[in-house]
């Protein structure tokens, strides 16, 4: 039998709409952006969460927010940071992902704009990653990164250890986001009870 709240929590999730920030855009001068995307209870679609970070080498405050919808897991949450992340900057960036699908993805489709996303997963959000791109202003690179790295990984290598820590901080901006879903501690644990 279904917990009641897991009703309720279907049902605000669904009302949480993709919608892009309506905040002024940051201008960016060769900018690293970094982004993430993580995703709590992958295994259990009734109560997995994912939220998003994106750390800004300049200046700028970070972002953290959750993932919007009902479909809430890593690779979406990975992909509508980036979105996200070009969105709400003009210039030129290199935006630094650590998913591999992600990045891949968006290689292709900044190479071929014309590329059919039609059947890719998530395709929703690559419709709107492509609109996105077409309202960019500047040069997007896309680098991938390493997710997690050691600090010992990266001794001696200033681009290494620069990946580390803007990864890091988008990281912890993400894992931040999870929580601010109204899916509580107490809710978790009444679930795997009941499981």
């Amino acid at each position: 039998m279904e917990l009641p709240w897991i009703i309720d929590q279907r049902k605000a999730l669904h009302t949480m709409q993709l919608l892009l920030p309506t905040q002024p855009k940051q201008h960016c001068h060769n900018n690293f952006v970094y982004t993430d995307g993580p995703c709590s209870d992958q295994a259990r679609p009734e109560i997995r969460r994912a939220g998003c970070g994106i750390y800004f080498e300049e200046q700028f405050p970070g972002m953290s927010f959750p993932l919007p919808g009902q479909d809430q897991s890593a690779p979406r949450s990975e992909l509508w940071a980036a979105i996200v992340a070009i969105h709400v900057t003009t210039g030129s960036l290199t935006l630094c992902i650590d998913c591999k699908y992600v990045v891949q993805a968006l290689l292709a489709l900044l190479a071929h704009p014309d590329i059919d996303v039609a059947h890719w997963d998530n395709s929703d959000l690559w419709h709107i990653m492509r609109a996105v791109i077409n309202d960019h202003d500047g040069d997007i690179i896309v680098r991938k990164v390493k997710g997690h790295a050691k600090t010992s990984q990266c001794q001696g290598n200033p681009e290494l250890t620069r990946d580390k820590q803007g990864n890091d901080k988008a990281d912890k901006l993400a894992v931040d986001a999870v929580h601010m879903h109204t899916l509580s501690a107490d809710m978790r644990r009444e679930f795997y009870k009941q499981a």
